[in-house]
């Protein structure tokens, strides 16, 4: 079991399936990797697009992964293969399971648009969970507030 799976095979096809002509390709990548090292509580992102995948699913992946630490922390007896990760892990960090990814656009562009497909790509990953999207203008802070 390898954690760092960000080009798994549903990941790319709903990728491909709801993205085209995008230049960010390079920073989903970035993106996940910073947030799977840092593992904030929550992510503020201003307009839904490509990179909105990659932080959902970090954040998937992190709670996959603590529930996977817990209950190897708990073993007496560890697989050889996991004992590197049971020496190192940090026996106080606890995941916060209502971390999100709180997504403020206002899908007012109707051509080359990127936040559309993100509705179908997180129904698809099931990524939900991990998501709170605000529809509104990311320069009206008072709307947001409300």
């Amino acid at each position: 079991m390898h954690f760092t799976n960000f080009y798994n095979q549903d990941l790319k096809n709903t990728l491909d399936e709801n993205f085209s002509n995008i230049v960010t390709e390079n920073v989903g990548p970035f993106i996940y990797s910073t947030i799977k090292t840092i593992r904030p509580k929550k992510i503020l992102e201003i307009g839904a697009g490509y990179t909105s995948i990659f932080f959902a699913h970090a954040l998937k992946e992190i709670e996959e992964e603590d529930s996977f630490d817990i209950k190897l922390l708990n073993e007496e007896l560890v697989d050889p293969s996991w004992e590197r990760r049971h020496r190192l892990l940090n026996k106080n960090y606890q995941f916060n399971p209502d971390s999100k990814l709180i997504i403020i656009d206002n899908f007012s562009k109707k051509k080359h648009d990127t936040a559309r497909p993100v509705d179908n790509a997180i129904k698809k990953l099931n990524l939900n969970k991990y998501i709170d999207l605000i529809e509104a203008d990311g320069m009206n802070l008072q709307k947001i507030n409300e």
